[in-house]
């Protein structure tokens, strides 16, 4: 898995994480 995809996920879950919160 490349480390691009990885930080591309790893944010998307967390702007993701934090719409859901907001």
């Amino acid at each position: 898995m490349p480390a691009s995809f990885k930080l591309f996920t790893g944010t998307y879950l967390f702007l993701n994480n934090f719409l859901v919160m907001d």
